[in-house]
């Protein structure tokens, strides 16, 4: 296989990839599964709207008999528990 040369710009921008996957690595597991994984749900979902009509699809098909606002709401609790209970919104 042929191997291609790397530009300026490129060659930076993997170093930071690199960079980035160090420190990554290094992080403390608490850190990474409470921090920064809901950091990167809030912008991939509210930010960018990453797969949002996938996610109201599959809770409109799921409880048909919740109300919209009921949806919605399931998909920030179910997301984030600790802020809230989701007992307190889906009562039994």
């Amino acid at each position: 296989m042929k191997r291609t040369e790397l530009n300026f710009i490129q060659k930076i921008w993997l170093e930071f990839l690199w960079l980035g996957a160090r420190v990554f690595a290094v992080m403390p597991y608490w850190f990474k599964y409470y921090i920064v994984e809901n950091l990167l749900f809030f912008i991939l979902y509210y930010c960018l709207r990453y797969r949002m009509k996938v996610v109201k699809a599959n809770l409109r098909n799921s409880f048909p008999e919740k109300s919209e606002q009921e949806r919605s709401a399931a998909v920030f609790t179910v997301r984030l528990p600790r802020f809230s209970s989701i007992r307190s919104i889906w009562p039994t």
